[in-house]
């Protein structure tokens, strides 16, 4: 491949990557308002289709073969709960909704062909928790929040009043915050501190979902520093600290 090529190549990623970076950040930041998030997550579905016509081989790529396993642990059991649904118009409309993120997630993995771009993704979506659980430690010790959200004395909601999703949301992004928290902990110490609101938020919104999802997420990360510990040359200081906090 000559130079030319490669150079063309780049520049026809690039957009990709930069529109595929505004719409999955627009799609975290717009969580809190339960209608909207929808519009960029069917952009990103739109995309993954049309890609996925286009090249349906990509289907059976390391990253997207893992992606179908991942999405039909998800769709599989929400399929064949149908038949005993309670509101089955709601179970119908949201089982089919879940089919957005897999095609969603084929035009993400296609994207992303630089690890700058991933690095993108992961300073923005920290960026948004850290606002959010500092919002919400915000709420809980002064009765409200930013946007005037009251606090009742129950289960923390933060931004997401009167919702109580934060706390779930939070535990799902955890690894994104834990990962960017360890690369950048030798030129920000003091980011470490951003932990304490949002392990505070997580517990504080009261969910046991929360708190299971939370240990599932620290559990898979530790898994993924043992996978890399030889690459990344990790202490094992590193891995009890982990293991700590599970």
């Amino acid at each position: 491949m000559n130079r030319r090529t490669i150079a063309k190549s780049v520049i026809v990623r690039e957009p990709s990557a930069r529109l595929t970076t505004g719409l999955m950040l627009a799609f975290v930041l717009l969580l809190p308002f339960k209608p909207l998030f929808n519009a960029p997550l069917l952009v990103l579905a739109i995309l993954g289709a049309a890609r996925l016509a286009s090249r349906p081989r990509l289907v059976g790529s390391i990253e997207n073969r893992f992606l179908g396993v991942a999405f039909l642990c998800l769709w599989l059991p929400m399929l064949t709960s149908l038949p005993d649904a309670v509101n089955p118009a709601t179970s119908i409309r949201k089982t089919a909704t879940v089919c957005l993120y897999y095609l969603a997630g084929i035009y993400v993995i296609g994207s992303f062909a630089r690890f700058r771009d991933v690095d993108r993704i992961m300073v923005g979506v920290a960026g948004i928790c850290a606002f959010w659980s500092i919002d919400a430690t915000w709420q809980f010790m002064t009765g409200s929040n930013w946007f005037g959200f009251p606090y009742d004395g129950g289960r923390l909601a933060g931004v997401f009043y009167p919702d109580l999703r934060i706390g779930f949301i939070l535990a799902s992004f955890s690894p994104l915050v834990f990962e960017l928290l360890r690369r950048t902990k030798t030129h920000w110490r003091w980011s470490a501190f951003l932990l304490l609101p949002f392990a505070m938020t997580i517990f504080l919104s009261g969910g046991r979902t929360s708190w299971f999802s939370l240990a599932v997420a620290v559990g898979g990360y530790r898994v993924f520093l043992f996978r890399w510990t030889n690459r990344m040359s990790l202490k094992p200081r590193q891995l009890r600290g982990v293991t700590l906090l599970v």
